[in-house]
């Protein structure tokens, strides 16, 4: 409490009591006088408290602080990544992709003679994240191989962004025919990738001439010399493009006419789908049509003949071995035979791989 209220009530109080013994005290009334005298310092007291109070500076309340919560930041471990063995599948992913550049030599459907060796060079680019080491390889995955290796190693590093040429040296068959070898290229865990979002990369090549002539020679006739015939050319079917094995991965696709195979594109003439593991066939595409002949294998003229259709054939165990008879998105006329369906087990992903003869018929 403040001091000066305290001295001001010790006054009045002691004037109070000094006032009982005045003279002409004995006419009051002593209750009444006291009762008023204590009334006027009680109002007093409260009136010099109330100004005190008044004249006290105004205290303006502050609120407490909030305690602000110690963070101990303890620096997270650095976890160091190990690389992982990719999965043994095609196509290409973020660090592993290619992009064609050109054929360097031997232009699609160059005509070669019967045995004739030659070297096909590719120029590549690598439009992934990760270099292409030396344990990087080129691998042959379907068509004819024509006497090249099943794979070889690059001779060189290509870092992210760079191109190199690619060649191996291959041999002509001796028959005559188009025959097309599809490549691809593997890195050094062995996951297959391709070019231009995994397509495989090829060499087509022709062996051979075009139709042959029959010519017509001069005859002897008693009574001298007849007219000969002009010679004439006998115009005969040509084999256009073929393959003794061709593998299609499931949902891939197959041009016939020129042997490629690709997961995706236009002018292919059938895909090998899998809508479940019960479902799985050989869908014609952009116009192809196809139809089952049996186990022996047909001629030219049985195919041209057949009856086929635009719909799906359900490829199963019981396909392999079989021959179909085709007619391609271009018009030309040919047979495949279902050489084999692997894995055995319908529910694993499956490849199905056809031999197949395709004709330019005249």
């Amino acid at each position: 409490m403040h001091p000066k209220p305290m001295i001001l009530l010790s006054f009045l109080l002691a004037a109070s009591l000094s006032a009982c013994n005045l003279p002409g005290s004995d006419n009051a009334t002593p209750t009444s006088s006291a009762d008023a005298v204590m009334t006027r310092a009680a109002a007093t007291v409260s009136f010099e408290l109330t100004q005190a109070a008044a004249n006290q500076p105004t205290s303006t309340a502050t609120p407490s602080p909030t305690a602000t919560p110690t963070v101990t930041i303890t620096p997270a471990t650095t976890a160091t990544l190990r690389p992982t063995t990719a999965p043994q599948t095609g196509g290409n992913t973020g660090c592993d992709a290619a992009g064609f550049v050109r054929d360097v030599t031997v232009d699609d459907r160059t005509q070669m003679t019967p045995g004739q060796t030659f070297t096909k060079t590719w120029r590549l680019k690598n439009t992934g994240t990760c270099e292409w080491t030396t344990s990087y390889t080129l691998v042959f995955v379907s068509g004819d191989i024509m006497g090249g290796p099943t794979s070889q190693k690059l001779t060189a590093s290509v870092p992210v962004g760079q191109e190199i040429d690619i060649s191996v040296n291959l041999t002509a068959p001796t028959g005559a025919a188009t025959y097309t070898g599809n490549w691809m290229l593997a890195n050094a865990v062995g996951t297959r990738f391709g070019v231009d979002g995994g397509s495989p990369f090829w060499v087509i090549i022709v062996v051979g001439s075009g139709p042959t002539a029959t010519l017509a020679g001069p005859t002897n006739t008693p009574g001298g010399p007849t007219n000969t015939p002009a010679p004439s050319a006998t115009a005969s079917p040509s084999l256009y493009s073929s393959a003794s094995s061709v593998a299609v991965s499931e949902t891939f696709r197959l041009d016939l006419d020129v042997g490629n195979v690709s997961p995706s594109g236009g002018g292919y003439d059938f895909q090998f789908t899998a809508n479940s593991s019960s479902d799985k066939a050989i869908a014609p595409q952009n116009g192809a049509v196809f139809g089952v002949w049996g186990s022996s294998a047909p001629s030219l003229a049985n195919c041209a003949g057949a009856t086929m259709g635009s719909g799906t054939i359900q490829v199963n165990s019981g396909l392999v071995g079989q021959y179909l008879c085709y007619r391609t998105n271009d018009g030309r006329v040919g047979f495949l035979k279902v050489l084999s369906l692997t894995p055995a087990d319908a529910g694993s992903v499956q490849t199905l791989e056809v031999s197949f003869s395709t004709y330019d018929t005249p």
